[in-house]
């Protein structure tokens, strides 16, 4: 795939996908309509939540900087959803029909930007937090940082502990690099890891090919590409360790048991396949460790990521 840095002007957001838009502007008074950025409807959205106003107004600060324009990005209400929607990140173009790559996946709902956001506020020290809001105003780490904070979205901030960028579980260190594991939870007496990917690329196959050729195969081993070498191995009872996957396209339920069966079972205790709601489809190799990944994410069981 090759990237650009083309952004939709305001009028193309209307030429380019008028029947999925229904409007540009949001109404902040009956009769008073403001363009509608994402700094407008970061605070739109805070008002419909409990997020405290001084919080609202501190992450703001946070997120505006004269090095990037990210809270200026457009939005729009999508007339399908009801949702406000925003585009920010580099342009997928696919390399060989140049079809842009466009969506769920390229317009995230403002809503889940700020459960997100919130998420991150809560769980991090400040130092933490300011690491990650570069991250997220990045235009090439944008998707991959929002993603990473989903499977925290509805655990109970108050009595769960939760550590970022975890080193002291993760094998020794090779040419100077830490392999770090995204998320330590500490959950019910059990110390639980958790490594977090965003997997696009059968969203890109099934969009590059042309209308006429076959739909691609799924080669399911791929989901799982380096996730072994970020764990140490240990007994699930010591630590449940595992990997969540946000993905796009469903895999294939036989492949997907056959290359978690072949993973190492001392350093991958479970899969859990999901996003941004509370649906996903987990893997474990115990059944009690099925029932606390439910309970401590707050997770409905879904078959709607797997044929």
């Amino acid at each position: 795939m090759t990237i650009s840095t083309i952004y939709l002007s305001p009028t193309q957001f209307e030429q380019f996908i008028p029947d999925l838009i229904e409007s540009t502007w949001l109404t902040i008074e009956p009769g008073i309509l403001i363009p509608a950025t994402l700094f407008t409807c970061i605070e739109y959205e805070a008002k419909k939540s409990e997020i405290s106003e001084a919080k609202i107004k501190n992450i703001l600060n946070l997120l505006q900087s004269p090095k990037n324009n990210f809270l200026q990005s457009r939005c729009f209400l999508d007339r399908l959803t009801g949702l406000w929607r925003y585009e920010f990140g580099k342009l997928i173009i696919c390399k060989n029909t140049g079809k842009e790559l466009r969506g769920d996946f390229t317009w995230p709902p403002v809503e889940i930007l700020l459960k997100s956001l919130f998420t991150a506020f809560r769980l991090m020290d400040e130092k933490k937090f300011v690491s990650y809001i570069k991250k997220l105003v990045h235009p090439s780490n944008h998707r991959e940082a929002l993603a990473e904070m989903w499977p925290l979205l509805r655990i109970d901030h108050q009595t769960i502990h939760v550590e970022f960028d975890v080193e002291r579980y993760s094998p020794p260190k090779e040419n100077g690099k830490p392999k770090n594991i995204d998320l330590l939870v500490k959950y019910q007496q059990r110390t639980v890891l958790v490594e977090v990917k965003a997997r696009t690329f059968y969203l890109l196959k099934l969009t590059d090919r042309d209308d006429s050729e076959a739909t691609p195969g799924h080669k399911t081993s791929q989901l799982f590409k380096g996730v072994e070498d970020k764990f140490c191995e240990a007994k699930s009872d010591e630590r449940l360790q595992g990997v969540w996957i946000n993905i796009y396209v469903q895999q294939s339920y036989n492949k997907l048991i056959k290359e978690f069966n072949e993973l190492n079972k001392n350093k991958i205790h479970f899969v859990i396949l999901g996003g941004e709601t509370e649906n996903a489809f987990i893997l474990t190799r115990k059944e009690e460790d099925r029932k606390l990944l439910l309970n401590l994410f707050k997770l409905n069981e879904s078959n709607r990521f797997i044929f």
